[in-house]
């Protein structure tokens, strides 16, 4: 259900279906404008009214159909001590349909409710005088789902009686077990005394698809009151429906009164409905709901609270929905959008899913969600820009108000204003949502073309939990298959989707459900198919394959093609020609039709005449070698002695080794390359190959000393001068320790002097 249009809500324009039959029917015709009524055996033989029909259909047994033409039809009243007590009546193995042209039209069977407005009217007496109108338009009393009435304007009934059944359900009455079926109907303008002046439902379990129920006023339950009488089963349920604009003139539920019933709502918008004190869209007291898919919009509980719902000892479990604009704004007024209490000593029990509850305001607390007196369970919802206060706070207690007695048995993946830790969580966001037009195309809020989407900056996509997803309790996919996780989301569109450009920050296997009752891109372009059916039937709306149509994603020069895509994303070319095939858009190629590769270096050269198309400086030494392989871009030549250092850098350009001593002068050009110093004595020769590097003339004697060592430089017998002196030997040749130099009697060795007998004899 697409809430941009609201015809969307309302499925009578698309009643444009032939009546099938799947077995033998006996098929009656009603036409206003028959001048001569008949039978009702065809077009041309139509009965005048709609209770002539009735009659006759009730004589025969088996399936039957009522075609009626557009037209206006009241009850009958021929033969009633109280006419207000005329009505029609509904039979079990009967359709009674709607929206016919008549037997004027060239084709009278081309069924288009909308266009052939087919009106049953209790406005059976004086005309605009309610007084007088019946209690009730239509009934049905222990009727059948074979019980069928499709495509009508319902209207006028006023059941305004001191007892029941005629102080309620203006409209529709419906009791005693029945499971009938109201289908594709405008139920509006109904009166009652006490409840359900739109349609009152005791101890049934109909199906309402695709009605209108509006304009209606009660004390309690204006549009719907649905009661279970001694326990007995309740559970209407309601699918793609409108409930709008009805009043609780006294107290409570302006759209809907449940007292112990169990009624289901799938895809259901209630909006600007007013109650006196509570509930004005839904008041639940006991019993228990299941809400899928629906809307509460601009809903208002003038004095007491629960703008959108309030649920008194309740099992209330809200799924996919969407509330916004909803209010309790009286200085005392608690829960704008939702508020929960005991009754009869019960706590009410509260479970909301994937939920999106935002600007919705409170008198006092609890501009979401006001807890008093009962359990929450709250998963995978965003609760954000709800004020209490008269609209001058907007913190947590504003998303999310507690009072005593209550209980929260999990609140996790959820995205709340103002969360700090409290109540306590797990998984939480607290950051901006960032709602796609949170008040729509009109910037009201509360109004059905808020845009509560997520765009692509929000934390809460690919965010919530997917094993939080509840049960499809309501079969909302229609597969027959009520325990898997609810498939769909509010629009109808894919719940389980992956956004591939955003990191699952959620729990489960991808894809992962995001927070809120929207998933993001599900429908980015709002033209009613889901973004992923778009994208397999057409991949090329997606040219980058991530998953998001192009319609959607950002186009800088505003030429059809997004940046992603785009061959020249700052310059507009619708048509991408790139006629060198270089990936870059003629629009913005230097180089168009010259190179394949256009100008890879962007140095103003193209490829194909670039000596260096890979080098924006192309050859800066000019050496023929272009600076991306030249190892010495910087050197012409590069390295001429070939070790590995270009010129540039190289200490020693001509020297393969440089300066193998380190002493500064290059092995080309020193004496002595492996010496530092080279020939410290400057005897010509190196000081690693001289033997005395510190003496000029070495080893003069040769007798191994270098001079600078050796005593006696020119004896090679002695390096020392000894007694005798250098040149001079030391040698003692008589042994007396005198040597033969100053022994005067060198061969005497007990003489080491002549004395008076001379040498050789003793003195």
């Amino acid at each position: 259900m697409n809430l941009k249009s609201l015809s969307a809500v309302l499925l009578l324009g698309a009643i444009l279906l032939p009546c099938g039959a799947v077995r033998a029917q006996t098929i009656f015709f009603v036409d206003a404008t028959i001048p001569a009524p008949g039978d009702g055996s065809s077009w041309n033989n139509a009965f005048a009214d709609l209770s002539a029909a009735l009659d006759a259909a009730g004589s025969v047994g088996g399936p039957k159909v009522i075609r009626v033409a557009k037209g206006v039809y009241k009850p009958d009243t021929t033969g009633l001590g109280d006419p207000r007590t005329a009505t029609f009546a509904m039979q079990a193995d009967l359709e009674i349909l709607g929206g016919y042209p008549g037997r004027l039209a060239a084709d009278p069977d081309l069924r288009d409710p909308l266009a052939n407005v087919t009106t049953l009217n209790g406005d059976i007496g004086v005309a605009a005088d309610t007084s007088d109108n019946c209690y009730h338009v239509v009934t049905m009393s222990g009727i059948p789902d074979t019980g069928v009435i499709d495509g009508f304007r319902i209207r006028n009934g006023n059941a305004d009686g001191t007892v029941f059944p005629h102080n309620g359900a203006g409209g529709v009455l419906i009791d005693t077990d029945s499971r009938a079926i109201i289908r594709n109907c405008v139920i509006r303008d109904c009166l009652s005394s006490s409840g359900g002046s739109g349609m009152r439902i005791t101890n049934s379990s109909p199906l309402i698809d695709g009605c209108l129920i509006t304009g209606h006023q009660a004390a309690n339950g204006g549009g719907v009151y649905a009661i279970s009488v001694a326990f007995a089963n309740c559970s209407p349920r309601f699918e793609n429906c409108r409930l709008e604009d009805n009043t609780a003139t006294v107290s409570d539920g302006g759209a809907f009164y449940s007292n112990g019933a169990s009624p289901v709502f799938v895809g259901t918008v209630f909006i600007d409905n007013v109650a006196g004190n509570r509930g004005a869209g839904l008041i639940t007291y006991g019993g228990s709901a299941y809400l899928l898919n629906c809307s509460f919009f601009n809903n208002e509980a003038t004095n007491i609270g629960g703008g959108g719902v309030w649920v008194a000892g309740a099992v209330v479990t809200i799924v996919n929905s969407v509330f916004s604009g909803n209010t309790a704004a009286a200085a005392a007024g608690f829960g704008g959008a939702i508020h929960t209490q005991q009754f009869a000593t019960v706590d009410a029990t509260l479970t909301v899913a994937n939920c999106t509850i935002a600007n919705n305001s409170a008198g006092v607390g609890g501009g979401g969600i006001n807890l008093n007196g009962g359990d929450l369970t709250l998963i995978n919802s965003i609760l954000y820009f709800n004020d209490d206060h008269g609209g001058t706070v907007m913190d947590i207690d504003s998303q999310l108000n507690t009072t005593l007695p209550f209980s929260i048995t999990i609140n996790d993946h959820n995205c709340i204003q103002g969360w700090s830790g409290s109540p306590a969580g797990t998984s939480m966001q607290v950051g901006d949502p960032f709602f796609r037009d949170a008040d729509g195309d009109d910037n009201i809020i509360g109004t059905p073309d808020d845009d509560y989407s997520l765009m692509l900056a929000s934390p809460c996509i690919d965010a919530a939990s997917n094993a939080n997803v509840p049960a499809d309790g309501a079969d909302v996919d229609g597969d027959g298959n009520s325990a898997e996780p609810t498939p769909l989301d509010r629009d109808g569109n894919p719940r389980f989707q992956d956004q591939p450009s955003v990191g699952d920050s959620g729990e489960g296997t991808s894809p992962i459900v995001d927070l809120g009752a929207l998933e993001f891109n599900t429908d980015c372009d709002v033209n009613g198919t889901a973004d992923v059916e778009e994208i397999a039937a057409d991949p090329s709306l997606d040219c980058d394959s991530n998953g998001v149509l192009d319609f959607c994603e950002f186009d800088a020069d505003a030429d059809g093609v997004i940046n992603a895509c785009d061959n020249c994303p700052s310059t507009p070319n619708a048509s991408q020609a790139d006629a060198d095939g270089d990936g870059l858009g003629d629009a913005c190629d230097v180089c168009q039709g010259d190179d394949a590769a256009g100008d890879t270096d962007a140095d103003g050269v193209c490829d194909d005449i670039d000596p260096c198309p890979l080098d924006a400086t192309d050859d800066s030494d000019g050496d023929g070698i272009c600076d991306s392989v030249d190892p010495c871009p910087a050197d012409n030549p590069n390295d001429s002695d070939g070790d590995g250092v270009c010129d540039s850098a190289d200490p020693c350009p001509q020297d393969m080794f440089d300066d193998s001593d380190g002493d500064g002068v290059c092995d080309s050009a020193d004496p002595c390359p492996a010496d530092n110093p080279d020939d410290s004595d400057g005897d010509g020769i190196c000081d690693s190959l001289d033997p005395c590097p510190q003496d000029a003339m070495n080893d003069s004697d040769g007798d191994g000393v270098c001079d600078s060592a050796d005593g006696c430089p020119a004896d090679p017998a002695k390096t020392a001068p000894g007694a005798c002196g250098c040149g001079v030997s030391d040698a003692d040749a008589d042994g007396d320790g005198a040597p033969n130099c100053s022994d005067g009697c060198p061969h005497d060795p007990a003489k080491t002097a002549p004395g008076a007998c001379g040498c050789g004899v003793s003195d």
